[in-house]
């Protein structure tokens, strides 16, 4: 993975809260859990125990109102 592929998927990982209310861009962070910041494919485990983190975190967002509802829902 090159320089600016890493910078790409950075900038699409830390994004401000707000933006993750965008479902595509929400379902596009979750596949960003597929690779690893080398452009390989991240373990199956590994990338359901991001996802699972991802979306609790969503849904703990939408609990302290900083989201009006879970974008993936």
């Amino acid at each position: 993975m090159n320089s600016s592929t890493k910078g790409d998927l950075w900038s699409l990982i830390s994004r401000p809260l707000v933006d993750l209310s965008d479902p595509v861009l929400a379902r596009d962070v979750l596949e960003s859990l597929r690779r690893k910041l080398d452009g390989g494919e991240a373990a199956v485990e590994t990338m359901r125990r991001k996802r699972k983190v991802v979306v609790h975190a969503l849904h703990y967002a939408v609990e302290r109102g900083e989201l009006g509802s879970h974008p993936l829902n």
